[in-house]
């Protein structure tokens, strides 16, 4: 009976050692395959390029005497082509979504000679629709600076404490500064790359082996 007892410990253990080796390997193997996906994903990443981009809209504003302005405005296209085309819905936009970043409006001659006003001298949304023609209003709202007001009274038209400016011109979107893309990898690297992981995942499995 012992002798019976002995040899089937024996070879149970003989027959589960390598039971347990393949089971290392495996485990081995599959971290080794999720390290080279995580590789992979990395260098995919890394040769992406960013496809936002911050957009610019200058435009002009006249009076009915020698009073002008000029301005701009500035938006992510991204976020915008999302809010379908909306860089800011007030006034005949009917709505108060405001998705510009930056907005500025400076004034030449008459009394508000020299006042500027900021984004962050206006409480309201403006109107700015639909990029990237914006026909159909283009306003600001609800603005105060230098002791002067500036708010929109009837489309494309702008009361300043008094003195109604019209929007005479609205340039196309443009790029507000040129983009810094991630230098993309070329896919004969990437090749490579993934070669050498991939014989190196082999070695490695061979000698656990």
């Amino acid at each position: 009976m012992c002798r019976q007892a002995n040899h089937f410990r024996l070879t149970g253990q003989a027959g589960i050692l390598p039971f347990i080796s393949r089971i290392l390997i495996s485990y081995r193997g599959f971290m080794l395959t999720f390290r080279c996906l995580a590789l992979s994903s990395a260098l995919l990443l890394a040769s992406s390029v960013a496809h936002s981009a911050t957009q610019r809209v200058d435009f002009t504003l006249t009076s009915a005497g020698t009073e002008t302005a000029t301005g701009f405005i500035t938006y992510d296209d991204v976020v915008v082509a999302a809010d379908n085309n909306v860089v800011g819905n007030g006034g005949l936009c009917s709505g108060s979504a405001d998705n510009s970043i930056d907005y500025q409006l400076t004034f030449t001659g008459g009394a508000a000679d020299g006042v500027v006003f900021n984004k962050s001298d206006c409480s309201s949304a403006p109107a700015f629709c639909d990029a990237p023609d914006f026909n159909v209003d283009v306003n600001f709202f609800s603005c105060s600076a230098g002791g002067f007001t500036a708010n929109g009274v009837a489309p494309n038209t702008l009361d300043v404490s008094g003195v109604r400016y019209t929007f005479a011109s609205i340039s196309a979107p443009a790029p507000a500064a040129p983009a810094t893309p991630v230098p993309a990898l070329p896919m004969g690297v990437l090749w490579i790359l993934g070669s050498l992981v991939g014989l190196l995942g082999i070695r490695r499995l061979r000698k656990a082996a």
